[in-house]
């Protein structure tokens, strides 16, 4: 795990920008620092730096930049989990190695199968990897885009970076704000941020390499982007034409389930591999359980847990988490909100992101991470993604209802457990009516609660929802596709990534795994969903791994806490600070926001909409004055 930073083209940024680059990537990777300059073809030169975070095979001979050979130099951010695997397929095997890391092999892979070669390996990345014989560079990031990747075009030289702020050090200058997505922002919250997986940032003129993607610089500067995975591909293939709808899978369940179980351990297994103490994320919920029970039960690995407590009964996990920790016999360390103005550290926060803080789970994170950090830990496991590969949230079970709608017999059992089960703990308005998707397969209304009268107070933004891409048949797949491509997902990674790397601890996420997406994508759709239990094929395979309690409750909740528990609008200082003059005012109406501010009980749209605000305001007084 590490920071990285580059520049090629004709000239090079100054040696102090580069030191620059480094410095501020230094929280990435704490262990080494290490850089390299090549001069290649046509009076074009190559500069690649790291900072080293090191948790597999910490010896300095696995340090960076890395040659690979006498043509590849390599820097890596991220882990190649299945690398022994892979080390047997690489000419001459693993006795031709010269480390026992991840990164030599990772190396060896590209250079001789190039792209071809990632189709079989498991892990997350973001890396660059110099060839000295045409002076070409590739850019290259994981699947699911778990490690970030940015990139800025300057003249004929283009400059990357693991952290926009580390782009801006080679650049030499700051980038200027997007002030139209910090607009979409506060509108759409969180899943406005992310429809353009090439261009992610708060920024204008920065790029990204997209998830499942590289990006090449030929010997002439040219760029050019080389999808080298396909979710939607990946799908295709696992899954029937119409998702399992209209017929039941030739398999029975049982051997679906069988299936899911292996994959998961399978999972889990890969991603305990590390040179460092390892830990695990503990919520009330099925994921994050299914990760600490597999490891426990399965593995007879014994990890440390972390649970976020919060004083509301409405968001706290805490009793159903340290229950399923007592159960499994695994230490469990719960952490909370201090007592405070947390202004100041939401502010710190938003210029380690070099964005709004997106959520008010993402606090959440940054606090346990932080007590992670303090304990000496430097890999933690959470369950990003489980939601979107198995069904997770409220509005997959109306999901499910059309899906099965042509089913009466099906359908009728499944409405009514819904009706039992779920109604009476839904709080979002419009999902209340089951049939939701039946008139409307492509509604997203029910995403975009409030988008209307946040759009008065912010001018500019279209309010109304837009429409999700094209990925599958059943729109209930549809919709888990868009979330884990586009949405949730890549929310998610952004921020956790950067929690974690600010503390220097590695974050890895089982479930996104090749393997196992792609087994989650041939369950048929009628069996995702079970008496009104969502992720049912998954509670199934989980059965004797994990404490029955979790896997028999169907509330939904994850690190989350109330905007009143970070920020009290009622507090003169904190609210003299909201409303102060500054560059946020240019964007919202000063006004609404007050009268917003006045509301001793807003709804949670308005609430997640004044967090939103509070962190743009913060990053306008950062970024933009």
């Amino acid at each position: 795990m590490c920071g990285i930073a580059g520049t090629i083209g004709p000239s090079l940024p100054p040696s102090e920008a580069r030191d620059a680059a480094l410095a501020l990537l230094h929280h990435r990777g704490p262990d080494a620092r290490g850089s390299i300059e090549v001069r290649l073809h046509a009076g074009r030169s190559a500069w690649l730096g790291s900072t080293r975070l090191s948790i597999i095979d910490p010896d300095p001979r696995s340090g960076q930049p890395f040659a690979v050979d006498p043509d590849h130099v390599l820097v890596f951010n991220g882990e190649l989990y299945n690398h022994r695997e892979i080390a047997g397929l690489l000419a001459g095997g693993r006795a031709a190695l010269r480390t026992s890391g991840d990164t030599e092999v990772m190396g060896r892979l590209l250079a001789e199968r190039g792209l071809d070669g990632l189709r079989d390996a498991e892990g997350m990345w973001a890396l660059a990897l110099l060839d000295r014989r045409d002076g070409s560079l590739l850019l290259v990031r994981d699947r699911f885009g778990e490690k970030p990747l940015y990139l800025v075009r300057d003249g004929a030289c283009v400059h990357f970076a693991s952290e926009i702020k580390a782009l801006a050090a080679l650049r030499g200058r700051r980038f200027r704000v997007d002030a139209d997505r910090v607009r979409r922002f506060l509108v759409h919250g969180y899943r406005g941020v992310h429809l353009d997986p090439g261009s992610p940032s708060f920024f204008m003129d920065v790029e990204a390499v997209p998830p499942g993607g590289a990006v090449r610089i030929d010997p002439g500067g040219r760029v050019t982007a080389l999808p080298w995975w396909s979710a939607a591909d990946a799908a295709g293939r696992a899954g029937t034409d119409d998702g399992g709808v209209s017929r039941r899978d030739a398999r029975d369940r049982a051997e679906i389930v069988a299936e899911v179980q292996a994959a998961l351990v399978h999972a889990v297994r890969l991603r305990l591999r590390a040179d460092a103490p390892v830990a695990c994320l503990l919520s009330g919920g099925v994921d994050s359980n299914a990760i600490a029970g597999i490891a426990r039960r399965a593995l007879g690995r014994d990890l440390p847990t972390y649970t976020f407590s919060v004083d509301d009964p409405r968001y706290d996990e805490t009793p159903l988490a340290t229950a399923a920790a007592q159960a499994l016999g695994l230490p469990n360390r719960r952490v909370g909100f201090r007592p405070g103005n947390f202004l100041p550290r939401l502010r710190a926060l938003v210029h380690e992101h070099d964005a709004p803080v997106l959520t008010l789970a993402s606090v959440c994170h940054r606090l346990l991470l932080d007590a992670i950090a303090e304990d000496g830990v430097r890999v933690v496991l959470s369950g990003i993604g489980g939601d979107e590969l198995f069904t997770g949230y409220f509005e997959h079970h109306n999901g499910y209802l059309a899906a099965i709608r042509d089913r009466p017999d099906q359908y009728e059992a499944a409405a009514e457990a819904w009706r039992r089960h779920v109604r009476p703990i839904t709080r979002n308005p419009l999902l209340a009516d089951p049939d939701l998707f039946v008139r409307n397969p492509v509604e997203r209304a029910h995403l975009h609660l409030g988008a209307d009268e946040f759009a008065a107070m912010v001018p500019g933004v279209d309010p109304a929802p837009w429409r999700d891409r094209s990925y599958h048949a059943v729109p209930l797949r549809n919709r888990m596709l868009n979330d884990l491509l586009h949405e949730v997902v890549p929310t998610i990674l952004h921020e956790e990534d950067l929690n974690a790397m600010h503390v220097s601890v590695e974050n890895r996420a089982p479930l996104l795994d090749r393997r196992l997406f792609e087994v989650a994508a041939g369950i048929p759709t009628v069996e995702l969903v079970r008496d009104s239990f969502t992720k049912s094929v998954m509670r199934d395979a989980l059965r004797g791994l994990v404490d029955d309690a979790v896997l028999d409750s169907r509330r939904k909740v994850g690190f989350n806490a109330p905007f009143r528990a970070l920020i009290d609008p009622a507090d003169p200082a904190t609210r003299a600070e909201l409303l102060a003059d500054g560059p946020i005012f240019e964007l919202v109406d000063r006004q609404r926001i007050t009268r917003l501010l006045d509301d001793p009980a807003p709804p949670n749209s308005r609430s997640k909409f004044l967090f939103s605000f509070a962190s743009c305001r913060l990053f306008m007084d950062t970024f933009a004055a």
